[in-house]
């Protein structure tokens, strides 16, 4: 432990990343390779942003009253089962997160898979670091940190609050204009999930989460149509399982695959070692097809790869709990 520690120390002590992002042409990646030091100060902003995000949502479940339904009520409480994190049953909740996870990451390599095959990536090393004489193991435990705090913190804000929040403020409205329960709630679900009607929350979740990847460089229009059709089923996830559960392993399969073992560039995110270390074949012919610095999300894989994942969700889930997650709406407005 001790020697993690020192090394960890060591590492922060060095010096920027120019030397990795200016003089290695072998790795076109650049844009995503950081040293230890970077992804160490990188994990602990995301850390405090998940740790942050999950008190805040304690403290809003625990003690602040909620108004909601046609005939509110002030003892009315938003509890962790009504924004998808329930925990009465931790065994569900580990089985949605194994299961996710499993899906995420089978979908990841598949993409790479096909990549390899079709000659559009080579594997050059393994188990490498961004910097030279950086210790892989320390590196790789920091990214995944990193990625099961961005996990967390993403799937419980836009998905529990912003999503299924959004979803049965709509229905409420709705209801309260006399429309019927279930009209109301599909009709809900459509406007949240593809950011229309007058559901802004999820509008600005959707603008915001695409302006955040655009800023790391590389996007294009490809690419946020891609990130539009992964956040499309992102919120799928929710709708399925009815938990969000699903949704944080399966982001974390997702990342954790395509970065750090994997070796692809992830929609700009950082990441400091791989597994499997890669080049794309270069020219604007391949870019299109794997993405090129953007990575497999700017590429034509990845909506395939969302609609096996989905297929993947349905056989496991069949269409029952999105029926069940419908009816829990419809008692949440009117209770």
């Amino acid at each position: 432990m001790g020697t993690i520690f020192a090394t960890c120390i060591k590492s922060i002590m060095r010096k920027p990343d120019k030397e990795i992002t200016k003089s290695s042409p072998r790795r076109p990646y650049h844009l995503n390779h950081v040293r230890g030091s970077t992804q160490i100060r990188h994990a602990s902003k995301r850390l405090g942003a998940a740790l942050g995000t999950l008190f805040a949502t304690y403290m809003i479940c625990s003690s602040s009253p909620f108004a909601v339904g046609p005939r509110p009520r002030a003892s009315t409480i938003v509890s962790f089962g009504d924004i998808g994190l329930d925990l009465s049953s931790p065994r569900r909740a580990g089985t949605d997160l194994l299961y996710g996870f499993l899906v995420g990451s089978i979908g990841v390599t598949l993409i790479f898979a096909i990549e390899l095959r079709q000659g559009w990536i080579k594997i050059i090393s393994h188990c490498s670091t961004a910097a030279p004489g950086e210790v892989f193991a320390v590196n790789f435990l920091w990214d995944i940190l990193f990625h099961v705090s961005v996990s967390t913190n993403e799937e419980v804000f836009l998905r529990s609050w912003m999503f299924v929040l959004g979803c049965r403020g709509i229905a409420s409205s709705m209801i309260g204009e006399g429309y019927n329960a279930m009209t109301a709630v599909n009709v809900s679900i459509a406007a949240s999930t593809l950011w229309c009607s007058d559901a802004l929350t999820l509008l600005l979740s959707f603008v915001s989460l695409i302006r955040y990847h655009y800023m790391t460089g590389a996007s294009s229009r490809q690419s946020q149509i891609n990130l539009f059709v992964g956040e499309v089923f992102g919120y799928f996830n929710v709708i399925a399982s009815g938990s969000i559960w699903l949704g944080i392993g399966w982001h974390f399969g997702w990342n954790i695959f395509m970065g750090p073992i994997l070796g692809r560039s992830m929609s700009g995110i950082p990441m400091s070692c791989a597994v499997f270390d890669v080049i794309p074949k270069p020219g604007k012919s391949f870019e299109c097809l794997h993405g090129g610095e953007f990575g497999p999300e700017q590429g034509v894989l990845a909506p395939w790869a969302y609609g096996f994942c989905m297929v993947l969700i349905l056989l496991w889930y069949g269409t029952g709990g999105m029926t069940e997650w419908r009816n829990q709406i419809i008692e949440f407005v009117l209770r």
